[in-house]
C-alpha cells in the first residue's frame, strides 16, 4: 500500500490506531512489514494522546490513524 510505505520511507516506525472497516486495508499493510508496527488503542481520543506523547518524547515522526465515526454526545 502507498500510504504505509511512504510513511515508512518518511521514518514512522509506529502507527497508533483504533482497527475499523475504513483501516483494514492499512492494518493489513502493516501486519507483514517488520519495520512498521501497528499499536492498537481502545478509545479514539487516546489514539491522538498516545501518538503525539510518542512523538514529543522521542522528537520522531509518530502517526495517529482514525476512523470516520460519528460521536454521541448526552
Amino acid at each position: 500500500m502507498c500510504l504505509v510505505d511512504t510513511l515508512a520511507a518518511a521514518g514512522v516506525k509506529r502507527i497508533y490506531g483504533l482497527v475499523g472497516d475504513s483501516l483494514n486495508g492499512v492494518t493489513d499493510s502493516i501486519r507483514p512489514r517488520k519495520d512498521l508496527q501497528w499499536m492498537p488503542v481502545r478509545y479514539e481520543e487516546a489514539v491522538a494522546f498516545a501518538a503525539g506523547a510518542e512523538a514529543q518524547l522521542t522528537r520522531r515522526l509518530t502517526v495517529c490513524a482514525g476512523s470516520s465515526v460519528r460521536a454521541i454526545s448526552i
